[in-house]
């Protein structure tokens, strides 16, 4: 499974990137799902918005989005997010077997 990190309009700091890596790890348990996991962190104005797409290996994709004024805040609610559309996509792809 191939994972990326991006920040687009700001440079993250080595604390930022190590915060969203150590979040993101928790992910590699479902490698077996999963053929990648991109994540873009953009500045817009006093707000970050951190932004995930996760490609499932049947061929569906989930693209989630979350904005607050704190990294680390944003990076946690979409951690959440991307684990609630996983478990979904899993037991979609479940029910179809």
């Amino acid at each position: 499974m191939n994972f990326e990190v991006k920040a687009v309009g700001f440079t993250m700091s080595e604390e930022e990137r190590l915060f969203a890596e150590k979040k993101i790890e928790r992910f590699k348990k479902n490698e077996d799902y999963l053929t990648s996991l991109v994540f873009t962190f953009a500045k817009e104005g006093p707000d970050i918005k951190a932004e995930a797409v996760a490609h499932f290996k049947w061929g569906a994709n989930g693209h989630l989005a979350e904005v607050d004024h704190d990294f680390k805040a944003a990076v946690d609610k979409l951690v959440d997010k991307l684990q609630v559309k996983i478990t979904k996509e899993k037991e979609k792809a479940a029910d179809k077997r």
